[in-house]
């Protein structure tokens, strides 16, 4: 056996030993071609053509040939210690190293797959033309993002969308052209058994995808409305509230691009993470106020007009206001802080036992007012003081005095459903009533009983003011009585009485009048210019009779005149605030 058919029968017992004694088929992947693939953009699936027979036989027919050389050319090669030059005209045909030619051109070879497409038998640039193809029709495609019964579509191109392919099919090329010929060959045998399948790394612009997010759900968002109520007229008027809508732009993000991630496709279509938010105060919720459960007003006709200005700002700040079950009312807060920022007037009220001239003036009887409608409506009261002093506006032991930072008024809402608050003050009356769900039988009857215990009048101190002429008086204060009193609540069901508490217990501070009478008396001086004053009075009188009596003369000639002068000089009605004792306003 000559040289070169020694080189021959070893090679050819290599590449059988590796194709017949591996546990699985050699990858197209090997150390021995010195490339190394991207993972993240290759995987497999199983051929579906490759030529087993073929390999079989071949590597028969070469495993037949080997047995028989193979110990006297081993024997040979130990003999002569080294390998010779070969002779030219033994050099090995074309056919003996058919196995393992792999021609150097850029085709792709059999095997080798972008998807679902073979690219086997194409040159380099066609393959690459055929997957560009592809790549036009998918950046067409389009993904649909759907909420609420809402939905938007955008292109993938309009989204920055493209693929990494490249680097896939040049590898595949270049791994059946490189290395040694045993590594090319394993790499041609390994096409026959496994497809070399090209899975492209998608990218695109996530900003694009966020701003396609912002601009198109999430500026979208709005916040709830709560539903409305308020009366009008003595009836109802109710505003439906209205659901709100909140995206989640990072979690809506996320879900597009893992779609998008999946590589080519037809369209998609993904959820956005949109969260409807419900308002606090819905439709339902006001549809329950229904009932009147307590009413109550009170008179403030006489009042001074700074006095009424300061009773309709407190009303109006207490007007409509809604309290859930559990919540509780500040009337010393709810009506602010009593200053002519905020809209309150000077007019009198107690302080400290007396009366005194103060921003909001008046405000203890919208206080009161509304406390009589609320423990007729039965809610629970958290904090009730009385008046230092009685206020005429309410029997005894019913009042509820508030002062800013030392006395307030409050109630909470012990029932299952909400309750609503409403207020009128028409410049005469002030009216509140507490509205809500009745649950309380029908036969069921509430009554409040006033009870005096005990009352005194303090009688007036008098004093001499030296500085007061005598015969003259003035007087200081007012009166008013020491009482002791209680509030009885009374319950009766189908007329018979169920029950009888004490609520309150209160005792009112009195007061008396203080009046001076004059000691001062007149020098000679002072008597002579009396004396004059008294003496330029009757000319002055006198002066004016003459004129009327000559008025007189003059009207009986002309009566119609006297009817136009009747007319022209008639007064208004008094309008003065005296039928009430303002020193207990409040």
């Amino acid at each position: 056996m000559n040289k070169h058919t020694l080189i021959r029968t070893s090679l050819l017992l290599t590449i059988a030993a590796s194709a017949c004694f591996s546990s699985r088929p050699v990858s197209a992947v090997t150390a021995g071609s010195g490339l190394t693939a991207p993972e993240s953009t290759v995987s497999r699936v199983p051929s579906d053509s490759a030529d087993d027979t073929a390999v079989s036989g071949t590597d028969s027919a070469e495993d037949t040939t080997a047995s028989g050389a193979g110990p006297a050319e081993e024997t040979g090669a130990s003999q002569t210690g080294s390998a010779t030059a070969a002779d030219p005209s033994e050099t090995p045909s074309s056919a003996d190293t058919e196995l393992v030619s792999v021609s150097g051109s850029d085709i792709v070879p059999d095997g080798v797959y972008f998807e679902d497409l073979s690219l086997g038998g194409l040159t380099l640039d066609k393959a690459k033309a055929e997957i560009e193809k592809l790549y036009q029709q998918a950046a067409e495609s389009r993904v649909t993002v759907t909420w609420n019964n809402q939905s938007i579509s955008c292109r993938f191109s309009k989204l920055g969308y493209t693929w990494d392919y490249e680097d896939s099919l040049e590898f595949a090329v270049a791994n059946s052209e490189s290395g040694s010929l045993i590594s090319r060959y394993k790499a041609q045998q390994d096409l026959k058994y496994e497809n070399f399948r090209i899975d492209p790394v998608v990218s695109y612009k996530k900003f694009r995808v966020q701003k396609l997010v912002k601009t198109r759900i999430a500026s979208g968002d709005t916040d709830p409305v709560n539903a409305m109520i308020d009366r009008e007229n003595g009836e109802f008027i109710r505003t439906d509230s209205v659901d709100g809508q909140k995206t989640d732009v990072s979690a809506t993000v996320q879900s597009i691009c893992d779609a998008m991630d999946q590589g080519p496709t037809d369209d998609i279509t993904v959820e956005a993470s949109v969260e409807t938010t419900k308002p606090e105060i819905t439709s339902a919720y006001l549809d329950q106020i229904q009932d009147q459960l307590g009413t109550f007003h009170t008179d403030y006709s006489s009042s001074s007009s700074a006095r009424k200005t300061n009773i309709a700002v407190a009303a109006k700040r207490l007007d409509g206001t809604i309290l859930a079950p559990g919540e509780q009312l500040s009337v010393s807060e709810a009506i602010g802080s009593r200053t002519a920022e905020n809209g309150y007037e000077l007019a009198p009220q107690y302080v400290d036992g007396t009366s005194q001239d103060s921003y909001g003036g008046g405000v203890c009887q919208v206080s009161t007012t509304l406390y009589n409608a609320v423990i007729r409506a039965e809610l629970q009261i958290d904090e009730r003081h009385p008046h230092s002093m009685v206020v005429h506006y309410v029997p005894y032991s019913s009042d509820a005095a508030i002062a800013e930072g030392n006395k307030d008024f409050k109630f909470t809402n012990n029932t299952d459903y909400p309750v609503y608050i409403a207020a009128d003050a028409d410049g005469s009356t002030l009216y509140f009533s507490v509205y809500g769900k009745e649950t309380r039988p029908e036969d069921r009857e509430v009554k409040f009983v006033s009870d005096t215990i005990s009352e005194t009048t303090p009688e007036d101190e008098v004093k001499e003011d030296p500085d007061l002429a005598a015969g003259e008086t003035r007087t200081e204060g007012s009166r008013h009585p020491q009482v002791v009193s209680t509030l009885t609540k009374e319950v009766y069901v189908g007329g018979e009485l169920q029950s009888s508490k004490v609520i309150n217990s209160d005792t009112y501070a009195g007061t008396h009048r203080t009046i001076y009478k004059g000691t001062k008396k007149e020098t000679a001086a002072e008597t002579k210019d009396a004396g004059e004053t008294k003496k330029e009075a009757n000319e002055t009188k006198a002066s004016e009779e003459t004129k009327e009596t000559a008025s007189e003369t003059e009207k009986q000639k002309d009566p119609k005149k006297e009817t136009k002068e009747k007319k022209e000089t008639s007064a208004p009605e008094d309008s003065d605030d005296s039928g009430e004792d303002q020193t207990a306003s409040d």
